[in-house]
């Protein structure tokens, strides 16, 4: 008898326990990935340069659409080097929104000691969705 209540007992809290870890993940969101365009100068649309021009000495995170285009915009500010390049990790579709993620990266030729301003223009077809910058 007990064994009987001690084996109870044990398979209870293996259930609780299993219930509690199972309840507690966060299930991933399945995306899929996207295409994107990077834009240079020429391809951003004027209204968004004059914003660009506003914001670039903060650091700062903007989408901007047109009828057609959605513009997902990624800016680093003030910037004492000019060896810097923007890398894309993400830029993905949820379920709900547009997934994007960048890192700034120091290149290995030799720093010009300038002041820049990273700035990276995504562009995509439109979509009616929030944008999540991770």
């Amino acid at each position: 008898m007990k064994v009987c209540k001690k084996l109870i007992t044990c398979f209870t809290l293996l259930f609780f326990l299993f219930v509690l870890v199972s309840c507690d993940k966060e299930e991933e969101e399945e995306k899929e990935k996207l295409d994107f365009t990077i834009c240079d100068e020429k391809q951003i649309p004027d209204e968004l340069k004059e914003i660009l021009e506003e914001k670039k000495e903060d650091v700062f995170k903007m989408t901007f659409s047109t009828k057609d285009y959605l513009y997902v915009v990624i800016g680093y500010g003030e910037q004492n080097r000019s060896n810097l390049d923007i890398i894309v990790e993400e830029f993905s579709l949820g379920k709900n929104a547009i997934y994007v993620k960048t890192q700034l990266v120091g290149k290995e030729e030799e720093d010009k000691e300038i002041i820049t301003y990273p700035v990276i223009v995504l562009k995509c077809p439109y979509m009616d969705l929030p944008v999540v910058f991770e």
